[in-house]
């Protein structure tokens, strides 16, 4: 029987056969860093970084939670556009293995001071408070690292803003040519203010601004330190250029937040894994190339009814995973694709009443005052939303 031994890496500037040792402690292995703090796997905090999964649809000229899954573009004040999940085919970050972007066009330029359009994805607090980040020292680091491509070349912001306790706000620059994908890191540490919940609440929200008008920014705001966090004082007065450029765009992927001092090469997850960490937030019986509402006949809770009893025999959604907390639910018709629920034979079904939710299913039942259900059964489609 054979014994390998591994003796203690030290803590030296060393390279070996395509391995170095930085003076930090980092180990690289050609070229790549591995990570020097928490988990090997797992290390990402953002869910759909490579913004795979899109669940709601793929465009959406609405503002909040419409298309990418766990992010959204929030966005007004006379301020229009499109955020759609687009496809990358060559390139960088393609070459990365990188298929799919998160972008915002603009279709009516806003303001330079009640304007807003910001790009956010909430973090459960007990994924944060279990990562292994120190919060309340300085002496412990997370990393962000995301790829972003702007078509109008400016200075714009980002933020890892903490909601537990008294909100906190660190805020970070990068700096964009027009058209070309930048890869921006950012290394964060702790601090004493900050308050993160072992729970199921929101935590905190990585934030990356394409524009705030001068209603939410104030030029005296630090960058690179933390600070109280103001809705008039969320970042530095920003420039102009881009949020006054019709058709201006704003592309994001490969969004990672990790343990540690170094931006590790991202942690690529399969489309399964990735789409089963979003139904913890969001959920539905479509297809996933189905916008809710918009077809018929796609995917169902079907309730037969009784006509001795008030209610129906129930019909029982079990969600793909474990909800976050009990989700609300939307009810579409099958006939119509409509909110609503509507009969197998086309006419209005009975009223809905005492339906059933909790963090693993749904069950919808038919009420009927008089104690008769005239129809033979409804069928539903259906969302459940457990989004922080």
């Amino acid at each position: 029987m054979s014994t390998i031994r591994v003796n203690a890496i030290q803590n030296t500037n060393t390279t070996d056969g395509g391995i170095a040792i930085d003076g930090s402690g980092h180990v690289s292995i050609e070229g790549q860093t591995l990570p020097s703090a928490g988990p090997l796997s797992n290390r990402n905090l953002i869910i759909n970084g490579a913004m795979q999964v899109a669940q709601r649809g793929t465009s959406s000229t609405s503002s909040d939670l419409r298309t990418v899954d766990r992010f959204y573009y929030n966005f007004g004040n006379t301020l229009a556009g499109t955020q759609s999940q687009q496809t990358l085919s060559s390139g960088t970050p393609y070459n990365e293995g990188f298929r799919n972007f998160y972008r915002f066009a603009i279709s009516t330029v806003g303001s330079a001071t009640s304007t807003y359009c910001q790009l956010i994805q909430g973090i459960e607090a007990q994924n944060i408070a279990t990562s292994g980040w120190q919060y309340a020292s300085a002496d412990s680091d997370v990393t962000v690292s995301f790829w972003v491509r702007s078509s109008v070349a400016q200075t714009f912001y980002g933020a890892l803003k903490t909601d537990d306790g008294t909100a906190q706000n660190y805020v970070f620059s990068f700096a964009l040519s027009a058209d070309t994908w930048t890869k921006v890191t950012k290394t964060i540490p702790g601090n004493s203010n900050v308050t993160i919940n072992n729970d199921n609440g929101r935590g905190a929200e990585l934030v990356i601004y394409p524009f705030m008008g001068t209603n939410y920014t104030d030029s005296g705001v630090n960058v690179d330190a933390w600070q109280a966090y103001s809705g008039g004082t969320r970042a530095p007065d920003m420039a102009t250029d881009w949020v006054l450029t019709n058709g201006a765009t704003f592309d994001v992927t490969g969004v990672q937040l990790e343990v540690g001092s170094v931006a590790t090469p991202f942690e690529h997850r399969n489309y399964g894994d990735e789409l089963a960490r979003c139904q913890r937030y969001y959920a539905k019986t479509y297809d996933q190339g189905t916008v809710p509402g918009t077809s018929t006949r796609n995917g169902c809770i079907a309730s037969t009814a009784e006509t001795t009893h008030a209610y129906a025999s129930a019909g029982t959604w079990q969600f793909p995973v474990t909800m976050r907390e009990a989700p609300t639910i939307l009810l579409y018709s099958t006939e119509t694709g409509t909110l609503g629920q509507i009969a197998a034979d086309g006419t209005d079904g009975a009223g809905v009443a005492d339906n059933i939710s909790d963090r693993n299913a749904f069950i919808h039942r038919n009420n009927s005052s008089s104690g008769v259900i005239q129809n033979a059964y409804i069928r539903v489609q259906a969302t459940a939303s457990a989004e922080l």
